[in-house]
């Protein structure tokens, strides 16, 4: 079972990495949208999913082992395969979506790509206990800057989800900013929407 891979990326494709080990041997790995633009050419390191399947065999990637984990819980869940979940994880990064699992918000949810309503009920239902204690407490404490970060990415998520551009929801954070409290998207999206009317 292939754990990681170190190596030079030859080749960046839309939803994968080629990457070189030196020992004769290339390997096609799936990944995040933002893992492919993060990584150089020069070398990576990722930690590795191996899918195994009857008819196929297939490696998906990740910068670090708390991504790598994130994935197998997510597809953990009934209906939510390695493909579709690795679309998710482009969209939104894995501790945004353990937020969103934590408090039960179904309509960040369903704004990801491939999730439907009953999909979203299943992600609560089968992983808000599987997240430990640990880790909310990173996520939810408000004077953490990557916390920060995490909310203003669900609020341009939800802002998106209501048809507005990433550029005119980027001005209208910037202007709004003083008016926004930390861990209250629905009351920061009140102010946001005032600048964007």
């Amino acid at each position: 079972m292939i754990y990681k891979l170190q190596g030079q990326i030859i080749e960046k494709k839309k939803d994968s990495l080629i990457i070189d080990t030196s020992t004769g041997v290339a390997y096609q790995v799936f990944t995040a949208y933002s893992t492919i633009e993060e990584c150089t050419k020069d070398h990576t390191t990722l930690y590795i999913y191996h899918h195994i399947r009857e008819d196929t065999q297939q490696l998906f990637g990740f910068a670090s082992l708390e991504e790598r984990e994130g994935f197998i819980k997510l597809t953990s869940v009934s209906g939510m395969g390695p493909k579709a979940a690795i679309k998710v994880l482009s969209a939104c990064k894995w501790k945004s979506l353990q937020t969103f699992i934590c408090n039960e918000n179904l309509i960040q949810l369903v704004s990801l790509p491939g999730i439907g309503k009953k999909l979203a009920e299943r992600l609560i239902t089968e992983l808000r206990d599987k997240l430990n204690s640990e880790q909310l407490e990173t996520i939810n404490t408000p004077s953490s800057p990557s916390n920060k970060q995490d909310n203003q990415e669900d609020l341009l998520l939800a802002l998106k989800s209501l048809g507005y551009q990433p550029q005119e929801i980027r001005i209208a954070l910037q202007k709004a900013s003083p008016s926004l409290q930390d861990n209250c998207i629905e009351e920061n999206i009140k102010v946001l929407l005032k600048h964007l009317t």
